[in-house]
């Protein structure tokens, strides 16, 4: 068997099927996700220039092929409200961080 599904719960793969692999088998595990699951979950994929798509896989070339990608997007700009709300809101992040750290080293009541 060089192929089994499974379902990831509490930490765990539960394999849905038993194996008779030996303990210490290397396995690699890359979740199926559907087009509804939440951003932020799903592996990237590269949208290639001839309009294919170029699965997630840690190689140079994917790598390369992602950068490219990211180069060919057009940039963002802001209003200037929209810089202003941004740069309050990344504020407000570091504040509200910085307060959490302090009081959990007990810095801060």
């Amino acid at each position: 068997m060089n192929e089994i599904t499974g379902t990831y719960r509490g930490g765990h793969v539960e394999l849905a099927a038993a194996v008779d692999w030996p303990d210490g088998t290397h396995v690699t595990v890359q979740p199926n996700m559907d087009d509804d699951d939440p951003p932020g979950t799903r592996l990237p994929s590269v949208e290639l220039a001839d309009g294919k798509t170029l699965p997630w896989s840690d190689t140079p070339e994917f790598r390369q092929a992602l950068l490219e990608q990211m180069d060919r997007r057009e940039a963002v700009e802001l209003t200037a409200a929209e810089e202003a709300e941004w740069q309050a809101a990344r504020q407000w992040y570091r504040d509200h961080n910085m307060a959490v750290v302090r009081r959990e080293m007990g810095l801060d009541p």
